[in-house]
């Protein structure tokens, strides 16, 4: 089983912006303080009307089930119903972590694989990563 490490610096293709985003459950999708996402949000909550992305941008959800729900189809609508320009998980996204001892301190590790992570690996070529040996 290989481990992913790569990183937008070693792909072929360069990248100005790139978002992270939350977590996420089957059917709802990316959650906001534990709740569904709400373009239309009340008075209380500030509005998001659109993400600003160049012509040629792209959106990656990275979270688990971030292709369900209504936030994945608000970012859909972002790229212009395109989907050579949005990719997300259908699914959780499989890890191992652990913490290793250095200097002292305790530091978070986290590893992804191939195996179980379709959806990961879909991004990962999105993206034009290549895979460490």
């Amino acid at each position: 089983m290989d481990v992913i490490k790569s990183t937008a610096e070693t792909a072929d293709v360069l990248f100005d912006q790139i978002h992270f985003i939350g977590h996420g459950l089957p059917e709802k999708g990316i959650l906001f303080h534990w709740e569904s996402f709400n373009a239309n949000a009340g008075a209380n909550v500030p509005k998001v009307d659109s993400l600003p992305l160049k012509p040629e941008g792209v959106i990656v959800l990275f979270g688990c089930n971030s292709k369900a729900g209504d936030f994945y189809d608000w970012a859909y609508s972002m790229v212009g119903l395109d989907e050579t320009r949005i990719r997300a998980f259908e699914t959780d996204l499989e890890y191992d972590a652990w913490e290793v001892e250095e200097e002292g301190e305790l530091i978070p590790v986290t590893d992804w694989y191939e195996e179980g992570n379709e959806s990961l690996m879909d991004i990962h070529n999105f993206l034009g990563l290549k895979k460490e040996e």
